[in-house]
């Protein structure tokens, strides 16, 4: 696969103006799973861009098809501080728990593949279950440079399933992670159903995450912006757009948003 990918993506990059074609697919199938141009953002390509990040939308209870979800638009201001932006769509029929080493295996390769395209820093994002794939990559230790990881959640489509099932495969998930230079930002809000217990989850992220990374930025449940999506509004994006572009690139990222 990884011949396959670096190739296509080789034939994409020798034309400057690659990044301009709008939903340009640059890994994968479009039907199953992708890694698209995002249309809505700047794009300089790997000679001129800063790195590349590679965001991903959760995934709906009701198998709903989420591809044409938004960006999130705190991506904004890593776009204007030089990033190219990316997306990983799945389409719903090949998305979901028992798919997930597929899933993160082909997320893993892929941005690999832009590393050896030759974008100089590679970062994977992501919403809801996005965030958890980006997560998830913490196994592989230099595959990115950096993850953003906002309401992540891993299983159920109401809070009974959360607490029971999905707080424990998310510990279990932080139980074994190398230890590597990659930094983490992780993002959770107040009423979010799939965040089970909050305070637990703030605590052992600082327990189990954040020794093992090379930074660790928590923004812990801010005032004012509350629920599953809060991540999607533009008052998280006016007010923590900047401070996550730093803490990405920094050399000395602040460990807090004030």
């Amino acid at each position: 696969m990884r011949g396959l990918i670096l190739t296509a993506l080789l034939a994409l990059t020798a034309s400057p103006g690659w990044a301009a074609d709008p939903g340009a697919v640059v890994f994968g199938d479009a039907a199953k799973y992708a890694i698209v141009v995002d249309a809505s953002f700047t794009q300089r390509g790997p000679r001129a861009a800063r790195g590349v990040i590679v965001w991903g939308h959760g995934l709906d209870g009701q198998r709903r098809d989420l591809r044409g979800n938004p960006t999130q638009p705190y991506l904004r201001a890593l776009n204007e501080a030089g990033f190219d932006i990316m997306r990983f769509e799945r389409a719903p029929e090949w998305d979901g728990n028992t798919r997930l080493d597929d899933i993160v295996g082909f997320l893993r390769e892929s941005l690999a593949g832009l590393r050896q395209g030759g974008w100089k820093s590679v970062i994977s994002a992501g919403q809801s279950r996005g965030g958890i794939n980006s997560l998830l990559l913490l196994k592989s230790p230099g595959v990115v440079d950096a993850i953003l990881a906002v309401s992540p959640a891993l299983a159920g489509t109401d809070g009974g399933q959360v607490a029971t099932r999905g707080e424990v495969q998310f510990y279990t998930m932080l139980s074994d992670i190398p230890h590597q230079s990659t930094r983490v930002m992780f993002t959770q809000f107040v009423a979010d159903p799939f965040a089970g217990d909050e305070d637990k989850r703030s605590s052992r992220l600082r327990e189990m995450l954040a020794p093992q990374v090379g930074a660790f930025l928590l923004i812990d449940r801010p005032d004012g912006i509350s629920g599953h999506g809060g991540g999607n509004t533009t008052e998280f994006a006016r007010r923590f757009g900047d401070c996550i572009a730093h803490f990405v690139i920094d050399t000395e990222p602040a460990t807090k948003c004030d």
